[in-house]
């Protein structure tokens, strides 16, 4: 069978059945002729309107109106017959390709992304800034601090067990200071109430004061301070 008659049975066919069968119906009564109904005869096309019929359940009458339709339409040239369907099927096909590949890009590109920079709320790091001049300037043994902080709130049974527990958590991982993030500001300002008594402690009132207006006029360089007046913490 030469490529013109090939055509021409897949225009018929959609030609035929498009009053009947959705458009993915369609391109799939097209795909079974493409497959499986290549020989010439009159029998290979009554058998393939059959399989259709039966395939989506069309029926016998309408199987036999549609038989009659496809020959008339294959033998009569001037009937005006849609596009070529295998143009569609490819076109299908390669936007499903396009889109296939879109996506592998855009999954690609997600796993190359940075991981989202976590937002530190303004008022946790004006207090981080705050404890790291305290470590620095005067507590330069950290689990000193962290022992002195222990005893407070052992002495004091009115703070909060929320910051006992991140105390604990402190204890247990120096250095790091990511148990500040839960916490308000006026919880993070009851935590700089008790540095400030362990500030006392170690070098008396005074000093404690002037130690502490000089980490405050630390943190007010801070671009946060803006958002967050270190001042509240105290």
């Amino acid at each position: 069978m030469n490529d013109d008659i090939r055509q021409r049975r897949r225009q018929a066919a959609w030609f035929c059945f498009e009053q009947h069968l959705t458009e993915e119906q369609l391109l799939e009564a097209i795909g079974i002729l493409e497959q499986q109904f290549q020989l010439d005869g009159v029998g290979v096309l009554i058998s393939y309107v059959s399989t259709i019929c039966a395939q989506f359940n069309l029926g016998k009458e309408v199987g036999k109106a549609l038989c009659v339709k496809f020959f008339e339409v294959m033998a009569n040239r001037e009937i005006k017959l849609p596009t070529d369907p295998l143009l569609l099927i490819e076109e299908k096909r390669f936007s499903a390709i396009r889109q296939q590949e879109q996506q592998a890009a855009a999954e690609k590109a997600k796993e190359a992304a940075p991981p989202p920079v976590e937002e530190i709320p303004a008022h946790s790091m004006i207090f981080m800034s705050l404890l790291k001049y305290l470590l620095k300037e005067v507590f330069t043994d950290e689990m000193e601090l962290i022992k002195l902080l222990k005893l407070c709130c052992e002495q004091d049974k009115k703070i909060h067990k929320d910051i006992k527990a991140a105390i604990d958590n402190w204890q247990l991982n120096p250095q790091s200071f990511r148990w500040v993030l839960p916490f308000s500001e006026s919880q993070l300002a009851e935590v700089t109430h008790l540095i400030y008594v362990c500030l006392c402690e170690v070098s008396g009132p005074v000093e404690a004061d002037q130690i502490f207006h000089k980490a405050i006029a630390v943190c007010e360089l801070r671009p946060e301070a803006k958002k967050f007046p270190p001042s509240r913490l105290l």
